[in-house]
Protein backbone atom coordinates (compact mmCIF):
# COMPACT_ATOMS: atom_id res chain seq x y z
CA UNK A 1 0.00 0.00 0.00
CA UNK A 2 1.27 3.78 -1.30
CA UNK A 3 -0.42 6.39 0.07
CA UNK A 4 0.58 10.67 -1.45
CA UNK A 5 -0.67 13.32 -3.04
CA UNK A 6 -4.73 14.33 -4.45
CA UNK A 7 -6.11 12.17 -1.65
CA UNK A 8 -5.02 8.76 -3.11
CA UNK A 9 -4.07 5.18 -2.19
CA UNK A 10 -2.21 2.92 -4.66
CA UNK A 11 -2.09 -1.08 -3.37
CA UNK A 12 -0.90 -3.68 -4.93
CA UNK A 13 -1.22 -7.78 -4.48
CA UNK A 14 1.61 -8.76 -7.33
CA UNK A 15 4.88 -7.01 -5.46
CA UNK A 16 4.50 -4.34 -7.20
CA UNK A 17 4.35 -4.97 -10.82
CA UNK A 18 0.93 -3.76 -11.09
CA UNK A 19 -1.18 -1.05 -9.02
CA UNK A 20 -5.26 0.17 -8.14
CA UNK A 21 -5.96 3.26 -7.51
CA UNK A 22 -7.99 4.18 -4.55
CA UNK A 23 -9.46 7.96 -3.89
CA UNK A 24 -10.45 9.14 -0.29
CA UNK A 25 -13.97 9.69 0.39
CA UNK A 26 -15.61 13.38 0.56
CA UNK A 27 -13.71 14.20 -2.26
CA UNK A 28 -10.78 14.60 -0.37
CA UNK A 29 -7.83 16.25 -2.19
CA UNK A 30 -5.35 16.35 0.38
CA UNK A 31 -1.89 14.71 1.02
CA UNK A 32 -1.70 11.19 2.88
CA UNK A 33 1.26 11.36 4.83
CA UNK A 34 1.12 7.71 6.21
CA UNK A 35 -0.48 4.43 5.86
CA UNK A 36 -0.23 1.42 8.27
CA UNK A 37 -1.49 -2.14 8.47
CA UNK A 38 -3.71 -2.92 11.48
CA UNK A 39 -4.51 -6.36 10.53
CA UNK A 40 -4.13 -8.11 7.05
CA UNK A 41 -8.06 -6.02 6.66
CA UNK A 42 -7.56 -3.00 8.81
CA UNK A 43 -5.36 -0.36 7.33
CA UNK A 44 -5.01 3.46 8.30
CA UNK A 45 -3.98 6.40 6.41
CA UNK A 46 -3.25 10.03 7.90
CA UNK A 47 -4.01 13.34 5.99
CA UNK A 48 -3.81 16.91 5.85
CA UNK A 49 -7.08 19.06 7.29
CA UNK A 50 -6.76 17.28 10.27
CA UNK A 51 -8.67 14.25 8.64
CA UNK A 52 -7.62 10.44 8.81
CA UNK A 53 -9.39 7.38 7.03
CA UNK A 54 -9.93 4.05 7.82
CA UNK A 55 -10.26 0.83 5.82
CA UNK A 56 -12.22 -2.62 6.46
CA UNK A 57 -11.11 -4.27 3.28
CA UNK A 58 -7.26 -4.36 2.43
CA UNK A 59 -8.14 -0.96 1.20
CA UNK A 60 -10.51 -0.90 -1.21
CA UNK A 61 -12.95 1.26 0.67
CA UNK A 62 -12.29 4.19 3.18
CA UNK A 63 -14.13 6.19 5.77
CA UNK A 64 -12.85 9.41 7.36
CA UNK A 65 -12.58 9.76 10.96
CA UNK A 66 -10.65 12.34 13.41
CA UNK A 67 -8.08 10.20 15.93
CA UNK A 68 -6.51 13.77 17.27
CA UNK A 69 -8.67 15.94 16.81
CA UNK A 70 -8.28 18.38 13.78
CA UNK A 71 -4.48 17.48 13.97
CA UNK A 72 -2.11 15.64 11.14
CA UNK A 73 -0.99 12.23 11.68
CA UNK A 74 2.17 11.86 10.47
CA UNK A 75 2.92 8.29 11.39
CA UNK A 76 1.39 5.18 12.64
CA UNK A 77 2.38 2.03 14.31
CA UNK A 78 0.55 -1.20 15.56
CA UNK A 79 1.21 -4.05 17.70
CA UNK A 80 -2.49 -6.37 18.13
CA UNK A 81 -5.33 -3.97 18.68
CA UNK A 82 -2.96 -0.67 19.94
CA UNK A 83 -2.19 1.74 17.47
CA UNK A 84 -0.20 4.91 18.09
CA UNK A 85 -0.60 8.02 16.08
CA UNK A 86 2.63 10.74 16.31
CA UNK A 87 0.49 14.31 15.33
CA UNK A 88 1.33 17.63 15.46
CA UNK A 89 -0.06 20.29 18.65
CA UNK A 90 1.94 17.79 20.85
CA UNK A 91 -0.75 14.94 20.13
CA UNK A 92 -0.15 11.25 20.84
CA UNK A 93 -3.34 9.67 19.76
CA UNK A 94 -4.00 5.73 20.89
CA UNK A 95 -6.46 3.14 20.15
CA UNK A 96 -6.96 -0.24 22.27
CA UNK A 97 -9.75 -1.45 19.69
CA UNK A 98 -7.53 -1.54 16.05
CA UNK A 99 -8.53 2.26 15.75
CA UNK A 100 -12.00 2.18 16.25
CA UNK A 101 -11.88 4.47 18.68
CA UNK A 102 -9.29 6.82 20.17
CA UNK A 103 -7.96 8.49 22.51
CA UNK A 104 -5.32 11.97 23.27
CA UNK A 105 -2.29 12.19 25.32
CA UNK A 106 -0.41 15.62 25.06
CA UNK A 107 3.54 15.22 24.98
CA UNK A 108 5.86 18.27 26.32
CA UNK A 109 5.59 20.82 23.13
CA UNK A 110 6.65 19.94 19.92
CA UNK A 111 4.51 19.02 16.95
CA UNK A 112 5.42 15.35 16.40
CA UNK A 113 6.02 14.34 13.09
CA UNK A 114 7.54 10.86 13.74
CA UNK A 115 7.77 7.82 16.27
CA UNK A 116 9.42 4.36 16.59
CA UNK A 117 7.97 1.55 19.14
CA UNK A 118 10.27 -1.43 19.73
CA UNK A 119 6.98 -3.05 21.25
CA UNK A 120 3.63 -2.01 22.94
CA UNK A 121 5.00 -0.12 25.86
CA UNK A 122 8.67 0.94 24.37
CA UNK A 123 8.48 3.98 21.77
CA UNK A 124 10.09 7.10 20.89
CA UNK A 125 8.59 9.99 19.34
CA UNK A 126 10.40 13.14 17.40
CA UNK A 127 9.20 16.29 16.23
CA UNK A 128 9.83 20.06 16.09
CA UNK A 129 12.38 22.35 17.81
CA UNK A 130 14.58 19.13 17.89
CA UNK A 131 12.65 17.42 20.16
CA UNK A 132 12.98 13.83 21.06
CA UNK A 133 11.33 11.88 23.50
CA UNK A 134 10.86 8.24 24.84
CA UNK A 135 8.26 6.54 26.45
CA UNK A 136 8.29 2.95 28.18
CA UNK A 137 4.60 2.78 29.29
CA UNK A 138 2.71 3.02 25.74
CA UNK A 139 2.17 7.02 25.34
CA UNK A 140 1.18 7.58 28.83
CA UNK A 141 4.00 9.43 29.84
CA UNK A 142 6.95 10.93 28.24
CA UNK A 143 10.71 11.88 29.19
CA UNK A 144 12.62 14.40 27.19
CA UNK A 145 15.56 13.22 25.37
CA UNK A 146 18.59 15.95 24.83
CA UNK A 147 19.75 16.49 21.07
CA UNK A 148 20.86 20.19 21.36
CA UNK A 149 19.49 20.50 17.64
CA UNK A 150 17.15 23.02 18.97
CA UNK A 151 16.94 24.13 15.36
CA UNK A 152 16.45 21.35 13.05
CA UNK A 153 12.86 19.33 12.92
CA UNK A 154 12.88 15.71 13.14
CA UNK A 155 10.41 14.10 10.39
CA UNK A 156 11.30 10.90 11.17
CA UNK A 157 13.05 8.15 13.56
CA UNK A 158 13.94 4.76 13.38
CA UNK A 159 14.95 2.54 16.39
CA UNK A 160 16.57 -0.59 15.60
CA UNK A 161 16.57 -1.62 18.91
CA UNK A 162 16.70 -0.24 22.61
CA UNK A 163 19.95 1.61 21.96
CA UNK A 164 21.01 2.17 18.74
CA UNK A 165 18.70 4.61 16.61
CA UNK A 166 18.73 7.49 13.88
CA UNK A 167 16.70 11.19 13.54
CA UNK A 168 16.32 12.77 10.22
CA UNK A 169 15.25 16.30 9.28
CA UNK A 170 16.42 19.41 8.39
CA UNK A 171 16.52 23.19 9.32
CA UNK A 172 14.66 25.71 7.72
CA UNK A 173 13.10 22.95 5.24
CA UNK A 174 16.43 23.11 3.87
CA UNK A 175 20.09 21.52 5.42
CA UNK A 176 19.42 18.05 5.87
CA UNK A 177 20.02 16.58 9.36
CA UNK A 178 20.87 12.91 10.54
CA UNK A 179 21.54 12.51 14.50
CA UNK A 180 22.03 8.76 16.02
CA UNK A 181 22.30 7.17 19.54
CA UNK A 182 24.22 4.27 20.84
CA UNK A 183 22.56 4.42 24.09
CA UNK A 184 18.87 4.57 23.82
CA UNK A 185 18.29 8.01 23.20
CA UNK A 186 20.25 9.23 26.42
CA UNK A 187 22.33 10.69 23.88
CA UNK A 188 22.19 12.30 20.34
CA UNK A 189 25.26 12.58 17.90
CA UNK A 190 25.01 14.76 14.26
CA UNK A 191 26.44 12.51 11.86
CA UNK A 192 28.13 14.06 8.57
CA UNK A 193 25.59 14.28 5.87
CA UNK A 194 26.01 14.86 2.27
CA UNK A 195 22.67 15.98 1.75
CA UNK A 196 21.60 19.72 1.18
CA UNK A 197 18.21 19.51 1.39
CA UNK A 198 15.96 17.97 4.57
CA UNK A 199 15.58 14.53 4.83
CA UNK A 200 12.12 12.48 5.06
CA UNK A 201 12.30 9.34 6.38
CA UNK A 202 15.42 6.78 7.59
CA UNK A 203 14.91 3.39 7.88
CA UNK A 204 17.83 1.57 9.63
CA UNK A 205 18.68 -2.48 8.21
CA UNK A 206 21.06 -3.13 11.18
CA UNK A 207 23.96 -1.62 13.25
CA UNK A 208 25.95 -0.34 10.28
CA UNK A 209 23.36 0.04 7.74
CA UNK A 210 20.48 2.56 7.47
CA UNK A 211 18.72 4.33 4.15
CA UNK A 212 17.09 7.99 4.53
CA UNK A 213 15.41 9.49 1.78
CA UNK A 214 15.55 13.72 1.23
CA UNK A 215 13.36 15.74 -0.39
CA UNK A 216 14.99 16.81 -3.53
CA UNK A 217 14.47 12.65 -4.69
CA UNK A 218 17.70 11.28 -3.39
CA UNK A 219 18.33 7.71 -1.39
CA UNK A 220 21.34 8.23 0.96
CA UNK A 221 22.79 4.92 2.19
CA UNK A 222 25.44 4.52 5.27
CA UNK A 223 27.59 1.69 6.13
CA UNK A 224 29.33 3.12 8.42
CA UNK A 225 29.05 6.60 7.33
CA UNK A 226 26.71 8.19 4.93
CA UNK A 227 27.68 7.77 1.46
CA UNK A 228 26.76 10.00 -1.78
CA UNK A 229 23.46 10.50 -2.30
CA UNK A 230 21.53 8.38 -5.37
CA UNK A 231 19.65 10.10 -7.57
CA UNK A 232 17.14 7.84 -8.31
CA UNK A 233 15.48 8.48 -11.87
CA UNK A 234 12.59 6.68 -11.65
CA UNK A 235 11.20 6.71 -8.10
CA UNK A 236 8.23 3.80 -8.48
CA UNK A 237 8.91 0.10 -9.64
CA UNK A 238 7.87 -0.39 -12.96
CA UNK A 239 4.61 -1.92 -13.89
CA UNK A 240 0.89 -0.01 -14.78
CA UNK A 241 -1.39 1.31 -12.54
CA UNK A 242 -5.17 0.19 -12.95
CA UNK A 243 -7.56 2.04 -12.17
CA UNK A 244 -10.65 0.30 -10.26
CA UNK A 245 -14.33 1.53 -10.45
CA UNK A 246 -15.28 2.84 -6.66
CA UNK A 247 -18.59 1.19 -5.52
CA UNK A 248 -21.08 3.96 -3.63
CA UNK A 249 -19.90 3.06 0.20
CA UNK A 250 -22.59 1.96 2.86
CA UNK A 251 -23.43 4.37 5.34
CA UNK A 252 -21.75 4.90 8.47
CA UNK A 253 -22.62 6.12 12.03
CA UNK A 254 -22.76 10.35 12.15
CA UNK A 255 -20.10 11.96 14.85
CA UNK A 256 -20.39 11.21 18.17
CA UNK A 257 -19.05 13.25 21.36
CA UNK A 258 -16.42 10.69 21.83
CA UNK A 259 -12.79 11.36 20.13
CA UNK A 260 -13.63 9.38 17.41
CA UNK A 261 -15.18 10.70 14.30
CA UNK A 262 -17.32 9.07 11.85
CA UNK A 263 -18.42 10.07 8.36
CA UNK A 264 -20.04 8.21 5.72
CA UNK A 265 -17.51 7.32 2.56
CA UNK A 266 -18.59 8.07 -0.95
CA UNK A 267 -15.51 7.53 -2.83
CA UNK A 268 -14.70 8.33 -6.66
CA UNK A 269 -11.99 6.84 -8.55
CA UNK A 270 -10.75 9.38 -10.49
CA UNK A 271 -7.14 9.43 -10.47
CA UNK A 272 -5.05 12.68 -11.77
CA UNK A 273 -1.58 13.50 -11.93
CA UNK A 274 0.77 13.85 -8.99
CA UNK A 275 2.44 17.23 -8.44
CA UNK A 276 5.25 18.05 -6.74
CA UNK A 277 4.94 20.62 -4.15
CA UNK A 278 7.44 22.47 -1.91
CA UNK A 279 6.87 22.14 1.68
CA UNK A 280 6.54 24.60 3.97
CA UNK A 281 9.31 24.91 7.29
CA UNK A 282 5.94 24.69 9.31
CA UNK A 283 4.43 21.16 9.73
CA UNK A 284 1.39 22.12 10.63
CA UNK A 285 1.18 24.06 7.53
CA UNK A 286 1.52 21.12 5.50
CA UNK A 287 4.94 20.24 3.71
CA UNK A 288 4.25 18.37 0.59
CA UNK A 289 6.93 15.02 0.23
CA UNK A 290 8.29 13.67 -2.85
CA UNK A 291 6.78 10.37 -3.82
CA UNK A 292 9.91 8.21 -2.80
CA UNK A 293 9.16 9.27 0.80
CA UNK A 294 6.47 6.43 0.63
CA UNK A 295 8.53 3.89 -1.15
CA UNK A 296 11.56 3.38 1.12
CA UNK A 297 10.08 0.18 3.37
CA UNK A 298 9.18 -1.02 -0.35
CA UNK A 299 12.96 -0.42 -1.30
CA UNK A 300 14.54 -1.57 1.72
CA UNK A 301 12.05 -4.76 1.75
CA UNK A 302 12.60 -5.54 -2.00
CA UNK A 303 16.47 -5.80 -2.47
CA UNK A 304 17.30 -1.87 -2.12
CA UNK A 305 18.23 -0.09 -5.25
CA UNK A 306 20.40 -1.36 -8.07
CA UNK A 307 23.96 -1.16 -8.04
CA UNK A 308 24.56 -0.19 -4.28
CA UNK A 309 26.06 -3.39 -2.98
Amino acid sequence: MSVGHLGQASYTTDGGQTWRVRNMPGGYTGYLYSVVWVTPNILLAGGTDGKSFCSTNTGYNWYQFRPGGNVVIWEWACFGATCYGAGNGSTFAISYDQGATWGRVFTPGADLLGLSFLNVSTGWVAGSGGAIMRTGDGGQSWTLQPTGAYDTTFYDIDMLNASEGWAVGGVNDRQGRIYRTGNGGASWTRVNSPNTSFIWEVDAVDSGHAWAVTHDGKISPTAGRWATPHTHADPLPSGTVTVTPTPTATATPTETPTPIETATPTETATPTETPTATPTATPTETPTPETYYYWLPWLIHNGGLPNQH
